[in-house]
């Protein structure tokens, strides 16, 4: 634990010293890791919580000596505009705030139910403020998630940044920098999106939890998609990394686990006779990660038995993405812009009316996968 700590300082120490924008002393700033807008008192207000990395906290780490003190400050400002509410935090910190290491920008549900345009804009215009930030939604309050143990880390929102980092093993929770998210933002027809974080568990059992993802239209948050749903989008998109797919054994007398190695998309528009459609061909790659029935799975046949079965369990979670997006309404595929860079000539008649278009889009959906191994046994175990 000394050593850890003792590293995540001089890491702090180096980064801090080699990225100020000024010529001022490393103890005249305060330096951001987390930033968390919730709704304030009053419906105009926002509340403004960032967490900052504490350096007393860290060295009480590295000596030892039994001090329960923290290595970070989770601070809160209100007020109507974000900038004058930033510059309030002086109010509250003999330091100054600086946002150049900030790794997780964190949106109340209610907020993003308002709408995220005016409590985004200083995050992007600002010098100091990084468009890499990780952008999520909080299920309640966003300035709760930064109170949670940081469990193996030190910080809480450096715990958040890591697990994000984590969600490509999964592959059911859309992560999503700043950046990116503001280019779908800023999309004639791409509906934006980020992952759901959400607080599990009571008093000191608490922890955080990212599963699910967040659906804009334009800036205004109005649904959500679940775990396999979330994949199904990620299939299309071909941001699927990793992750597991579950099937029945081809008896039928237990689970077969599925690991995802590989996978490729291509998504096309295709034009016929003023009709627009889309084929959507997934081609994936897995192993046999464990399996609960009895039945030796090793042999071509039953992995071509596997490898059917994956294909319907695919395209049943991009089916459901599907079907949960023209229900919203909206275009998480990017399936607009992909008509744009086809027929662009088409598109001109067709953008304005996208919104009646998308909903009732025709999708074929085409899935090759293969079972290729089986680890390092081929019977099972039982």
């Amino acid at each position: 634990m000394k050593k850890a700590a003792a590293v995540l300082l001089c890491a702090v120490i180096a980064l801090v010293a080699a990225g100020c924008w000024s010529s001022g002393e490393l103890n005249e700033f305060a330096f951001v890791v987390g930033v968390a807008v919730d709704q304030g008192s009053a419906p105009e207000n926002i509340l403004l919580t960032v967490q900052v990395a504490k350096p007393s906290g860290f060295k009480s780490s590295i000596n030892g000596g039994g001090s329960d003190e923290e290595a970070y400050w989770n601070i809160s400002n209100e007020g109507e505009t974000l900038f004058n509410t930033v510059r309030g935090f002086t109010h509250e910190s003999g330091r100054k705030l600086d946002f150049q290491h900030n790794t997780i920008l964190i949106y109340s549900r209610d907020i993003a139910k308002k709408g995220l345009g005016d409590c985004m804009d200083l995050f992007i215009r600002d010098h100091e403020f990084r468009t890499s930030t990780w952008i999520a939604i909080a299920n309640e309050r966003a300035a709760d998630v930064f109170g949670v143990d940081a469990g193996l880390e030190t910080l809480p929102a450096v715990e958040i940044d890591k697990m994000m980092d984590a969600q490509q093993y999964n592959s059911q929770s859309y992560t999503i920098e700043l950046l990116d998210f503001l280019k779908r933002l800023k999309s004639d027809t791409t509906a934006p999106i980020a992952p759901i974080i959400s607080i599990r568990g009571e008093g000191d059992d608490q922890d955080i939890h990212i599963s699910g993802t967040a659906v804009f239209h334009k800036d205004r948050f109005i649904g959500e998609l679940g775990g396999m749903e979330t994949r199904g989008l990620m299939w299309v998109t071909g941001n699927v990394k990793s992750g597991i797919i579950v099937v029945n054994c081809p008896c039928d007398q237990g689970k077969a686990e599925l690991e995802i190695f590989q996978a490729k998309s291509t998504v096309t528009p295709v034009l016929k006779d003023g009709d627009l459609s889309f084929l959507i061909e997934i081609k994936e790659k897995g192993n046999l990660g464990s399996q609960t029935c009895r039945e030796n799975l090793a042999p071509t046949k039953k992995l071509e038995a596997l490898s059917e079965r994956q294909n319907k369990a695919i395209k049943t979670e991009i089916e459901a993405a599907l079907k949960k997006a023209q229900e919203l309404n909206a275009d998480i595929f990017g399936f607009g812009e992909a008509v744009y860079r086809k027929y662009p000539k088409q598109w001109k008649s067709m953008k304005d009316q996208w919104s009646e278009i998308f909903p009732t889009l025709d999708v074929e959906i085409k899935v090759q996968s293969e079972v290729y191994g089986t680890g390092n046994i081929t019977k099972p175990v039982n």
